[in-house]
């Protein structure tokens, strides 16, 4: 009996407790929010260490270490505290959450979620190079209007995955040389899937990669003048789009703590980059694995590039890296 009474005291003092954490956890998630939305770094910052707390350590994967290493980024990055680049990656995945669910709101109630997004960007994105002296991420090459093949690919597999779906960048390479004259994406949700090539203004719905290398009357009718373009399909890789913040132990932390709050607002970010490549190949098919899957080495060299941009401007400008993601017209 005693031992009962005792158990259900126990209780009844951990759910205050618990409740308690729950609301400052709250708290803490709301202001945390409100200061990326505001691009306030500093204090998005220091609110993410607070929510997080102590970050326990464990072994980094052999293939996120040779991404930092072959791509200039010191592994150690990894494992520092909250920073700049870290908040840069929250506000740009809040910016492309609301305007994926934007667009597709506005679309008209026929057009599929998909199509909405790639019309956006075929309309808002001309097929030329932006202008020098800019970090390409997609925040950017949205906001300058400009973008070829792989810059348009881009952005639709991050609107496109801020709004649910499974992405991959593809680079069409050449049989003989590997080199890729030609960059497009796929998209997938559960049994559906799409081709999606903006550059050309190509949306293939229930179409592979693999369908595509495979049937060359379907390849020569997307690509009518790009007999390149038909052959480098027949030797795609595919690259997930994950920025190098994805890969660290703080930012998978976080949006745990994040989503349990803000729920559906949530935008996706942080999610663990092995899992996110797994879970894509899981759609396919067999003979759609016929291609390699990989961490895509892009956006580690990017962070480089704009490390050293930063650190340079505020050298001459006294500007913050919080500034470095504006787009320089």
């Amino acid at each position: 009996m005693w031992a009962v009474l005792l158990l259900v005291l126990g209780c009844g003092t951990d759910a205050p407790n618990e409740r308690k954490e729950t609301e400052e956890l709250s708290r803490r998630v709301t202001q945390w929010h409100e200061a990326v939305e505001a691009g306030a770094a500093s204090a998005a910052v220091q609110l993410a260490t607070e929510i997080c707390g102590s970050i326990p350590s464990s072994p980094l994967q052999p293939a996120y270490l040779r991404l930092c290493k072959e791509n200039g980024i010191n592994p150690d990055y990894l494992e520092a505290g909250f920073n700049v680049w870290d908040f840069q990656s929250w506000r740009h995945a809040f910016f492309f959450k609301k305007l994926a669910h934007r667009i597709v709101s506005e679309a008209e109630e026929d057009h599929p979620p998909i199509s909405a997004l790639f019309t956006a960007v075929r309309g808002r994105i001309e097929p030329l190079e932006p202008p020098k002296g800019n970090i390409l991420w997609p925040y950017t090459i949205w906001h300058l209007k400009k973008g070829v093949c792989d810059r348009q690919a881009w952005v639709l597999c991050e609107l496109a995955y801020q709004f649910g779906y499974e992405t991959q960048i593809v680079y069409l390479r050449d049989p003989k040389t590997l080199v890729s004259p030609h960059t497009i994406c796929e998209i997938r949700k559960g049994n559906e899937k799409w081709v999606a090539d903006p550059y050309s203004g190509k949306l293939l719905p229930n179409v592979s990669v693999a369908d595509l290398a495979a049937d060359t009357q379907l390849a020569a009718s997307t690509w009518p003048d790009k007999n390149d373009w038909q052959e480098a399909i027949k030797k795609s890789a595919y690259w997930l789009p994950a920025c190098p913040q994805d890969y660290c132990q703080r930012n998978q932390l976080l949006r745990h703590k994040v989503q349990r709050i803000l729920g559906e607002h949530c935008p996706r970010f942080g999610q663990f980059p092995a899992d996110r490549l797994n879970k894509y190949v899981s759609l396919t098919r067999q003979k759609d694995r016929s291609f390699p899957y990989q961490f895509w080495f892009y956006p580690f060299r990017l962070l480089r590039s704009q490390m050293a941009m930063t650190m340079n401007r505020k050298v001459r400008e006294q500007g913050t890296p919080a500034d470095a993601d504006k787009p320089r017209r």
